[in-house]
């Protein structure tokens, strides 16, 4: 082949990468014009933006967030919900017109409140979920709102064109990931109960069951709640003298927005942890009622909103997410590849269905099926 031929192939191949950039835009034109832009790794901060696109998913905690920033005028800092907001604001709007999205003002909301975490070091997604939503809960607390203990009114939510998704949110808990665990212990041979302790809890962390076949998220809610044998002294007990108790665990209250995180590092005998991947099925469709302490007049079904992968060794690795759309019921196209993303950090591109259902799951978030 010619000098003069290889030239000319050359231009008409940069012409046709011109032409196709103006016509189809740059790679993250798709997520301009669908409005689910990515977010700017600012130096080994997967860990906040795989999260970040976690909750940007949970409608409920979208509007609880936007809500505080509402009525917290009178709060001495205000600057974390209303970083918070705006992020979430960008990543779960269909209008938003960002390629990427920068956190560092999340970032530096927390560093200002005494977060010391250094966020140049790789950290963990689920960490730092417990410091975000006690950072918020805490940030609540502030003269004339109470996040806790004050009934905030119901907030109508609209978040497709035509209406469609309309949720109402409540208040009456620190945060929609809150609830509460129920603890009795039942003496193993008279089956006397001790009073249920009620204990509050913002995720669940389930161990991988050893010796079964398939593992379900079933599978670990099921170990979770097992119950186990404790000898209780004469003096923690009024009982004459040391017994054994069965120790049943169950849900007492459950939240509107539950956070599943799986256990994946364990130990060697010879105290070196390691990564277990073992594949954990789970459902788009999670039915909570055989765990719960009171079965009658409780919301138990949740829909699968976002799934959190951890990829890499104990030591070392990267943070992903796969997040559910909210898919407008008056649209024609409801394939699968339409309702889920795949972000990692600026990268967001659709995802098939059998994508997410194969995924390593480190952190999964549930929504009430209201």
């Amino acid at each position: 082949m010619s000098a003069s031929l290889v030239t000319l192939l050359g231009a008409v191949s940069a012409v046709g990468v011109v032409i196709l950039y103006v016509v189809f835009g740059s790679p993250w034109k798709f997520r301009t014009v669908r409005g689910f832009p990515g977010l700017l790794n600012i130096g080994n901060t997967c860990f906040v933006n795989a999260l970040l696109q976690a909750l940007a998913a949970c409608p409920l905690f979208v509007a609880w967030v936007k809500h505080c920033v509402r009525n917290s005028s009178r709060c001495e800092n205000r600057s974390l919900f209303a970083t918070v907001s705006d992020v979430l604001t960008l990543l779960s709007s269909k209008a938003s017109i960002a390629d990427v999205v920068d956190p560092t003002a999340i970032v530096q909301a927390l560093l200002d409140i005494g977060w010391v975490i250094p966020v140049t070091e790789e950290q963990d997604s689920h960490e730092f979920f417990h410091v975000l939503v006690s950072a918020l809960c805490e940030d609540g607390h502030c003269k004339g709102l109470n996040m806790v203990t004050s009934a905030w009114p119901s907030l109508s939510l609209n978040h497709s064109s035509d209406g469609v998704l309309q949720e109402r949110v409540r208040a009456g808990q620190a945060s929609p990931f809150h609830g509460t665990l129920a603890s009795c212990l039942i003496h193993t041979t008279s089956q006397r109960k001790l009073p249920i302790k009620y204990d509050g809890f913002d995720s669940i962390s389930v161990s991988l069951p050893r010796d079964v076949g398939v593992v379900t998220i079933e599978r670990c809610l099921h170990c979770y709640v097992q119950s186990e044998v404790v000898q209780l002294k004469s003096d923690e007990v009024p009982v004459p003298s040391p017994s054994a108790y069965f120790k049943r665990l169950r849900f007492g209250k459950l939240p509107k927005c539950l956070a599943i995180h799986v256990q994946r590092t364990y130990w060697h005998a010879r105290g070196t942890p390691f990564k277990d991947n073992t594949h954990v099925q789970f459902p788009h469709k999670l039915d909570m009622a055989p765990f719960v302490h009171n079965k009658t007049k409780r919301k138990s079904l949740y829909q699968l909103k976002s799934v959190i992968c951890h990829v890499g060794d104990v030591f070392s690795g990267h943070f992903i997410t796969y997040r559910r759309l909210i898919v407008d019921s008056s649209a024609t196209d409801h394939s699968v590849s339409s309702q889920w993303l795949y972000a990692s950090d600026s990268t967001v591109r659709p995802a098939l269905c059998q994508e997410v259902e194969s995924a390593v799951a480190y952190m999964l978030f549930y929504e009430q099926v209201l």
